[in-house]
């Protein structure tokens, strides 16, 4: 009985020493994941993603802005006669005659 005893004993201790290992390696996990999700919480901040949404709010209504200044100055550019086309009529037209 007394030989029943040391292995219960023993066996008694090899799970309590198996079971405090992987409760040490579950808490280091825990504490990986807690320090991460600290590291990652400023950029899941709503108000920090709402300060940046608006600041590409107004950026994109800048870049609108000089896309249409960009375009109604192509359209200006294009109703306009352009100088070297009036002198090549010209230059063609007085070939002809001569």
């Amino acid at each position: 009985m007394a030989t029943e005893i040391r292995e219960l004993d023993s066996e008694r201790q090899s799970l309590v020493y198996n079971h405090h290992h992987e409760l040490i390696a579950a808490s280091d996990t825990i504490t990986a994941v807690c320090d991460l999700i600290h590291k990652l919480l400023p950029l899941l901040s709503l108000s920090q993603m709402k300060s940046r949404a608006e600041s590409l709010e107004f950026d994109l209504e800048k870049l609108k802005g000089a896309f249409s200044e960009i375009s109604r100055l192509t359209a200006q550019i294009a109703s306009e006669p352009s100088v070297g086309s009036t002198n090549s009529s010209r230059n063609d037209s007085e070939d002809t005659t001569v």
